[in-house]
């Protein structure tokens, strides 16, 4: 999966794709959140906080189960600078 930079103290990159929508954290870790879709890419690309939009909308919700990706996972992702607006 390509994900892209995005400037936050929190997050490093998204992305999204037929599994679900992607979070790779600054810390290392990175979520898959299989149910979320183009729309919630979209909604947390045009957030001007991508940490906060997260909790607000994501983490945490039943709608949104997130599953922890293994480092193997992570290593796969495709982390591509973000293309200027």
């Amino acid at each position: 999966m390509v994900l892209t930079k995005v400037q936050s103290s929190n997050v490093q990159a998204v992305g999204c794709d037929a599994s679900g929508l992607v979070v790779l954290f600054r810390s290392g870790g990175a979520y898959r959140y299989p149910t979320a879709g183009e729309k919630e890419f979209t909604a947390l690309m045009a957030a001007p906080s991508k940490g906060a939009w997260l909790q607000q909308h994501l983490v945490g919700r039943p709608q949104f189960p997130a599953h922890k990706l293994t480092s193997a996972e992570i290593e796969a992702l495709d982390v591509q600078e973000s293309v200027p607006a």
